[in-house]
């Protein structure tokens, strides 16, 4: 499917859908959702707004290669290749990976990198944060910018977000979540239940 073909199908979706969709001059996507929570694919890789949410993507029509937060929530599922991700905290270049993100103030963005690599930077000075690997939800974070400008990070736990919104994502795009067969293992070691 190509990138035209992309936004037509996109559009035909959206036209049952609560979500506006401008595309703009520079070939990217801007998607606002409205009162409701909006699940949609976009080539290999799919998404979940959450209400009153706002983000841009940067596709070729197969693939997202970035993914910008500008309000809201999104949960996104990629299906190869890097993309950058930026948000009024940080960027990131993620590989491999299921992502969730939320703003919850001009300073503060939520991140789980529920799995995958990522390797998180400070919006403004590039400056390295950290670099993560994640086979299941490791290390949800909250990245915050102090009054001074500083940006560092504060461990998360799990926020508004669950493993069968990511099942459904990949689903869509007919893969498998990768954390099924650490789950299985896990559940066999006692661990886990589900």
């Amino acid at each position: 499917m190509n990138r035209r073909e992309s936004i037509i199908t996109l559009s035909m979706l959206c036209a049952s859908l609560p979500l506006a969709l401008y595309s703009k001059d520079d070939g990217s996507l801007h998607l606002q959702s409205d009162s409701e929570e909006v699940k949609f694919r976009i080539g290999k890789d799919a998404f979940m707004l959450r209400p009153n949410s706002q983000i841009k993507l940067s596709h070729d029509g197969t693939f997202t290669k970035a993914l910008t937060l500008i309000g809201g929530g999104v949960m996104g599922v990629f299906g190869g290749g890097e993309k950058i991700i930026t948000t009024k905290t940080f960027t990131a270049g993620i590989r491999g990976t299921g992502l969730y993100l939320q703003e919850y103030a001009d300073d503060a963005v939520y991140s789980c990198l529920c799995y995958g690599k990522g390797d998180y930077h400070n919006a403004k000075t590039n400056e390295v944060l950290f670099s993560l690997e994640s086979t299941y939800h490791d290390k949800p974070v909250q990245i915050l910018q102090s009054k001074s400008g500083k940006v560092e990070y504060q461990i998360s736990k799990l926020n508004n977000h669950n493993d069968d919104e990511l099942r459904y994502l990949e689903k869509m795009c007919d893969r498998v979540v990768p954390f099924e067969e650490f789950l299985k293992a896990q559940h066999a070691k006692g661990n886990y239940h589900y």
